[in-house]
């Protein structure tokens, strides 16, 4: 899938109705489209409706599905172009070794006997055949009338006699004897209700019977006096107008608020909402420095800036151009500062405080990857897990050796292979290195200088230098 069918914004997909933020178009292109028509015969049209695009965990399946289907059918081009003869002699040998050994068995191993020696019941399997022998004529014997019940009906027998001591009866009581016939049904004890009339087998029945069809409660929404059976029934039939109602409400709102798209024919549900439609999909343009896609209202003013001059700090001496000069002044010269409240560290901008609070204190990291499940706590950091890992994007390419990397600072660490650029000097000996973890290194081990240790893992109590390495060692933890 191309880049350009990439979108951000929960939407639902159309392949598993699942919510997704990351989703991809299968209109866009041919090749989503494609796929999708020769697996399964659908054909999906701008024409459309319905949602059009899919989500990234049904883009990977998609194409993983692809892939099979057209392995599996050049494996059977292969095979009836080469192997016909050879599979034509292994099935006649299947067929003729099937025959030979359904003539060599016997017919008592086939069709074997599972009948009751007592009164002469077939039954399919000796599984059945024991079972039927346990419940039909295994007995026990009650102990207050010392009439032999089958199994299934002693516990019915002695609800009969209404004493519950009775049911606590050890398994050893039970024992084989003959077949017994069915025994004629006794005279039931009836107990009758002085309400209704109708009678009952039980007291306990009986207690039931009155508690459910002759205590009333009264509706607390509509005070009518309902039965205790119906009185569940009757708040779920007043819960089901509600929800109906708003359902209902909720629907005439909605095509009261429903804006269309005069190019593309998307519903939009809100007036904000229809505007940024107009100017993210339909009124964009693509910078020719950087590639960015950028609102046609903002073109001309980004492709400015690519050509601005640089200008000096006038308080510390870094060159930045106008607009990152303004960016610079804010968050470095200008005295403001913003306290943790929860710690004691302060910061020069109110983004970087809630960052730190979300990471450290709060714990909110409400950015969950559709794919794998995991979360983070910006959605930049998300977006650039998702290519980075689940895409395989490597948009940064190196001017040597033509390797992509999937950020600017791996491609900058990179190409000191090829300059043999060594930034890092050690303060001792004036050794170079390319990275600052070879510098560590290289002080630890030639000069026996170490760092302090001030950063301490709240879960294991192990100590890191620096709050970078802490973070990174907190990846285990979760």
């Amino acid at each position: 899938m191309s880049e350009s069918s990439l979108k951000y914004q929960t939407q639902i997909c159309r392949l598993c109705l699942a919510l997704t933020n990351t989703s991809f178009s299968l209109i866009a292109t041919n090749e989503a489209s494609g796929m999708l028509e020769a697996l399964t015969s659908l054909r999906i049209l701008p024409s459309d409706e319905i949602s059009t695009v899919m989500c990234l965990k049904c883009s990977l399946n998609l194409k993983l599905a692809f892939k099979i289907q057209q392995n599996m059918l050049k494996a059977e081009q292969r095979f009836h172009q080469q192997i016909p003869l050879v599979a034509k002699k292994e099935c006649d040998f299947i067929e003729n070794t099937k025959s030979e050994i359904l003539e060599q068995t016997p017919q008592e191993l086939i069709k074997s006997d599972h009948t009751c020696d007592i009164c002469g019941k077939e039954n399919p399997s000796s599984l059945m055949l024991n079972k039927h022998k346990y419940n039909v004529h295994q007995t026990v014997e009650c102990p207050k009338c010392l009439k032999k019940i089958t199994r299934p009906s002693f516990k019915r027998h002695i609800l009969r006699h209404n004493d519950a001591d009775l049911l606590q009866i050890p398994k050893r009581v039970f024992a084989k004897v003959d077949y017994v016939p069915p025994q004629p049904k006794e005279e039931l004890q009836e107990y009758v209700c002085d309400v209704c009339g109708k009678s009952k087998p039980t007291s306990a029945t009986l207690k039931k019977h009155k508690r459910n069809a002759h205590v009333f409660k009264e509706c607390p929404i509509c005070k009518k006096k309902v039965t205790q059976t119906g009185f569940k029934r009757h708040l779920e039939a007043h819960e089901k107008r509600v929800v109906r109602a708003a359902q209902k409400a909720e629907q005439e709102l909605a095509k009261k608020q429903e804006y269309t798209c005069d190019i593309c024919g998307k519903k939009v549900f809100s007036k904000d909402g229809y505007r940024r439609h107009k100017y993210n999909v339909h009124l964009t343009g693509e910078c020719p420095i950087c590639k960015k896609k950028i609102s046609k209202i903002n073109l001309k003013r980004h492709i400015e800036r690519h050509n601005d001059p640089l200008i000096v700090c006038e308080l510390c001496g870094l060159s930045f151009k106008q607009h990152d000069l303004r960016i610079h002044h804010y968050n470095v010269h200008q005295n403001r500062s913003y306290k943790c409240e929860f710690c004691d560290k302060v910061f020069k901008t109110r983004m970087s405080k809630s960052d730190h609070e979300n990471r450290h204190h709060l714990g909110e990291a409400n950015f969950v990857c559709d794919t794998c499940g995991k979360k983070f706590y910006k959605s930049d950091n998300l977006r650039k897990h998702i290519k980075s890992t689940h895409l395989k994007m490597r948009p940064h390419i190196c001017e040597f050796c033509k390797v992509g990397f999937s950020s600017k600072f791996a491609l900058k660490t990179h190409r000191r292979q090829h300059t043999n650029e060594k930034p890092f000097k050690c303060e001792f000996c004036a050794e170079g290195f390319r990275q600052n973890v070879s510098l560590k290194s290289h002080l630890k081990s030639q000069h026996d200088v170490e760092e302090e240790l001030i950063c301490e893992c709240k879960e294991c109590g192990k100590k890191f230098a620096s709050n970078a390495a802490l973070i990174s060692h907190g990846r285990i933890h979760r």
